[in-house]
């Protein structure tokens, strides 16, 4: 992009390499219309999308109303999630497979992985005899404990929470709340910070285990105490035991319909929404 640079003054520069003086407008400036992506801008995943829903349309492919993520098309039964800018694609035939290929080449320059091994930074070993698919992230961990400059624990660490003896007997039992600890200094809360950015989509992706203890971290990270930290070292130790987790899905016919509600006493502060009486 061509800008114009402007004297303290305001007067602009006799050396007018790009050329512009003729855009400048009465009030000093150069508009410019953004036609494609920018970096930086918010609207920029939105416009794309929009976009690429006018483009595909007439070809008869559309994202399901409840979710956008998903495509199927009108007739053919094929069938893609897009995820950024990364299509992971069902399809039955190389005829319909070439369609799809037909409709995107058309208007964007793409680049296309036949082994369908590597999605949104996941690798997938794909093993369709037996009728499943393995999800792993290699060295992910590896990596992340390196960044985090984690000491290796000297035992192994299998679980993620303190046991808490529950009231037998009790009909109502309430989480503990927290000590009243001092918060950790800007460098530590720093790096507890860290660990939530680094380890979210991980534990969301592929090993779900360690997700209750993060966000557990995640909802102290504005103000960290000792009990924090020791939650912290606890995770990585956790992680340290199990660096290489993979989630693997078989193929079934049934149809899984889930409804949750909040954790149930496991933070501080919790309680139960139904069936108390007092």
């Amino acid at each position: 992009m061509n800008i114009v640079v402007y004297h303290s003054n305001g007067s602009p520069k006799k050396y007018d390499h790009n050329k512009l003086y003729n855009l400048v407008e009465n009030d000093g400036f150069v508009y410019c219309e953004v036609r494609k992506g920018m970096y930086g801008l918010k609207q920029a995943a939105r416009l794309a999308f929009d976009r690429l829903v006018i483009k595909l349309a007439p070809i008869g492919y559309h994202p399901v109303p409840q979710s956008p993520g998903f495509w199927v098309h009108d007739t053919r039964p094929t069938v893609f999630t897009l995820c950024v800018d990364d299509f992971g694609v069902k399809y039955s035939t190389k005829e319909d497979a070439n369609h799809f290929l037909s409709a995107l080449t058309s208007n964007y320059r793409i680049s296309i992985n036949w082994k369908g091994d590597n999605y949104v930074g996941l690798t997938l070993k794909w093993n369709y005899h037996d009728g499943y698919v393995d999800l792993s992230m290699p060295n992910y961990i590896k990596n992340a404990l390196t960044r985090l400059r984690h000491k290796p624990p000297t035992t192994k660490q299998y679980s993620l929470h303190d046991w808490i003896r529950p009231s037998y007997g009790s009909k109502i039992q309430y989480a503990n709340d927290p000590p009243d600890l001092p918060q950790l200094n800007k460098d530590q809360t720093l790096h507890i910070q860290t660990v939530t950015g680094i380890l979210l989509y991980y534990v969301r992706a592929i090993d779900s285990t360690m997700l209750p203890a993060l966000l557990e971290i995640a909802r102290e990270q504005a103000k960290p105490t000792e009990t924090t930290m020791k939650k912290y070292n606890r995770l990585l130790d956790y992680a340290t035991t199990y660096p290489e987790a993979t989630l693997r899905y078989r193929k079934s016919d049934m149809v899984l319909h889930v409804d949750t509600d909040a954790a149930y006493l496991v933070l501080p502060g919790a309680r139960s929404r139904y069936g108390t009486k007092i």
